[in-house]
């Protein structure tokens, strides 16, 4: 067990089995190079397959604020939440290097990155004097575990900048940091009746 402690939740259906809800808010760019995300990341993970071992399954659903895109090593490497944007991939379950294996996570974010009409760019803006900037990320993402796959909504993915017919977003369309957050939150939906 890691020496830092991630908050997990076990649900539990009135019918089917439980799952490991695990909540993310790891440590922001602002504070943080690379090679610590992807310390924090490898981190997190060891305590998660720790639950997992110590639950006797990998139901898992991890949610969040990870500060880095789905795309940067802490969230697609081999040793830290190995999370792909292929579900026929994550289908698999796992793959194995070197006589060691590590289990697939879903990661459906990717599909809402770029621009769509329904949903902003990413979930939080910066903008910096720097030569290599994005301007938009998509830091608050939701991983899945290959079991539950077949069980979550894909079409309820969305990135909310409403709610009550509040907007979340300030004039130029980004999340308002001054009233609410500097990042928009997630919805999605999973049918758990059926695990």
């Amino acid at each position: 067990m890691s020496s830092f402690s991630v908050p997990n939740i076990l649900l539990r259906p009135p019918t089917g089995d439980e799952i490991l809800l695990v909540a993310i808010h790891l440590p922001s760019k602002l504070y943080a190079e690379n090679s610590d995300q992807e310390y924090y990341s490898r981190e997190t993970m060891n305590e998660i397959r720790f639950f997992e071992a110590e639950r006797g399954h990998k139901r898992t659903v991890v949610v969040g604020d990870f500060n880095m895109n789905p795309f940067e090593t802490g969230l697609t490497a081999f040793d830290a939440f190995h999370s792909v944007m292929d579900r026929r991939i994550v289908l698999k379950e796992q793959r194995s290097i070197r006589n060691n294996d590590s289990t697939f996570f879903y990661n459906p974010m990717w599909r809402l990155m770029g621009n769509s009409v329904d949903n902003p760019p990413g979930t939080h803006y910066y903008n910096k004097s720097r030569m290599d900037e994005l301007f938009w990320h998509t830091f608050d993402q939701v991983l899945i575990r290959p079991s539950l796959v077949k069980h979550f909504d894909e079409e309820s993915l969305s990135i909310v900048c409403s709610t009550g017919g509040d907007s979340l977003a300030d004039k130029n369309g980004r999340p308002d940091k001054m009233k609410f957050s500097d990042h928009f939150p997630l919805f999605f939906q999973m049918n758990i009746e059926t695990i």
